[in-house]
């Protein structure tokens, strides 16, 4: 087999193949991808103006799709089209987003049927519309509803999900006193481009309810220390948070709070995020204030902590139908699903090479790669933007060098890195000056000791308006 190889050497400050990073926070008209934002928002809507009972049945949802740059302001995605769906969810992977929503089909004994669409992020074009399916090893089918999807270390889509037994997916059978209603996680076949899942071994969360409790709709996501999971305690209008060390551990409700009710009152179908900038956290429901009309909106809280209750005050009107453009005052907006757009890339410092030793002493430069894929084109990237521990390269070539590691993310051991050559998809390959990466290195973590493995970080801009994230680990040496 021949590896056709293309090089194309540039320096870094005078080519631009997109927008700046720090020009994409003024404005969206910076980019020409209708998704240019640091927030996409998926949420589902319906006017009540059609009948007092017309948006009791979820049927009768439509999906749209929202972009924000702070979290608190959103605006509808330009020339993206609302679609018949219920309690969406979305995350974004190389240059594709992913939305993940129910529909109906009453020819079937559960009706519930789970669906993906996929965009393309650089156009915003529907690439693909499909029903998924999520089954166990050997080969059943599980019925589930309320789908959170997140990406895992290995770039795997995981959804986490309601197991649907029958009747009413949250609640307790009729004459049955009490029940457990059980949360899964499911993860990606490969090749399957996110239509296909496969059961993961255990159960991430389990509660028992009362005949008159309700909870539903998992949203997972990574927090400061770990992953949490928030479930909908729709009987009593609450948010439980849970928490486990890895995502597919089994997740328990968090100490401190009471009951493991991290917001009393206020709402749900909810989504959470942790901030990494500030150190905060947001936290997203709908919920029904008073007033005529069964109409809901979608609030925020940004609130320090997730071991405390969220203030009642905290929360502040972020969707409505009366103010959201294409909307009316007559239309209930719910279900907020939430995802930053980024994009984990897999880097490779020092291609080809495992472990890669970094000598102090040196005053060279330091090869890195960011890898392209099938689902990643590295062309996308914004050069201008690029950083290796806050340090611009010095050079940049696109060619291929390398194929990826397994793991994209969480690595920690020294051989956590890969040897193997090209693999026919063009990387962005970058010299940085290794003096100052150190120096950089040492900023962050303080003096590197001889034989100490760290990782290193890449971020980026994308094109398309995304942000773009990536590590690999080093070993230093110091003698």
């Amino acid at each position: 087999m021949h590896t056709i190889r293309i090089v194309l050497i540039v320096t870094i400050f005078s080519a631009v193949l997109g927008l700046a990073a720090d020009r994409r926070a003024t404005s969206f008209a910076q980019s020409s991808s209708p998704f240019a934002a640091k927030y996409l928002m998926a949420f589902d809507a319906c006017d009540t103006s059609r009948g007092a009972n017309f948006c009791r049945n979820p049927r009768r949802d439509t999906v749209y799709l929202a972009r924000s740059n702070d979290g608190r302001t959103w605006s509808p995605v330009p020339g993206v089209d609302p679609f018949p769906g219920n309690v969406p969810d979305l995350v974004r992977r190389g240059n594709t987003l992913y939305v993940y929503y129910l529909t109906f089909d009453r020819t079937l004994t559960i009706p519930e049927v789970l669906n993906v669409r996929r965009y393309d992020m650089a156009s915003g074009a529907l690439i693909g519309e499909s029903r998924a399916t999520i089954e166990h090893s050997d080969g059943t089918q599980q019925a589930i509803v309320d789908p959170s999807p997140t990406i895992d270390e290995q770039g795997r889509i995981v959804l986490f999900v309601l197991v649907h037994d029958g009747g009413n997916p949250g609640s307790c059978p009729a004459g049955v006193s009490s029940c457990a209603k059980v949360f899964l996680s499911a993860t990606e076949v490969a090749g399957s481009d996110g239509t296909r899942f496969v059961v993961d071994p255990g159960a991430r969360f389990e509660i028992t309810l009362s005949s008159d409790e309700s909870a539903t709709d998992p949203d997972i996501f990574k927090g400061a220390d770990g992953y949490l999971l928030y479930i909908f305690k729709g009987s009593d209008n609450n948010v439980l948070a849970a928490s486990s060390g890895s995502l597919r551990g089994t997740f328990a409700l968090i100490p401190g709070l009471p009951g493991g009710v991290l917001a009393t009152g206020e709402g749900g179908i909810q989504s959470g995020h942790y901030d990494q900038a500030t150190g905060q956290y947001w936290l997203y429901v709908h919920t029904r204030p008073p007033g005529p009309g069964d109409i809901a909106i979608i609030r925020r809280a940004v609130h320090d902590a997730v071991n405390t209750p969220v203030p009642a005050g905290a929360f502040e009107t972020v969707i409505a139908g009366a103010t959201f453009p294409g909307l009316r005052a007559s239309f209930t907006v719910e279900s907020p699903g939430f995802t930053v757009n980024e994009v984990v890339a897999a880097v490779d410092i020092k291609p080809q090479s495992c472990p890669n030793p970094i000598n102090t002493r040196s005053r060279g430069v330091l090869p890195v790669a960011i890898l392209g894929a099938s689902d990643f084109v590295v062309t996308g990237v914004v050069l201008t933007s690029v950083r290796l521990e806050g340090v611009a390269p010095e050079r940049v070539a696109l060619e291929d060098v390398a194929a990826p590691y397994r793991l994209l993310t969480g690595k920690t051991g020294q051989t956590d890195c890969a040897t193997a050559g090209p693999d026919g998809f063009l990387d962005l390959s970058l010299k940085f000056d290794q003096s100052a990466v150190i120096r950089a290195a040492e900023a962050r973590l303080g003096p590197l000791r001889d034989g100490q493995v760290v990782t290193l970080r890449v971020t980026g801009t994308m094109a398309d308006g995304g942000s773009l994230v990536g590590e690999d680990v080093v070993v230093i040496l110091t003698k």
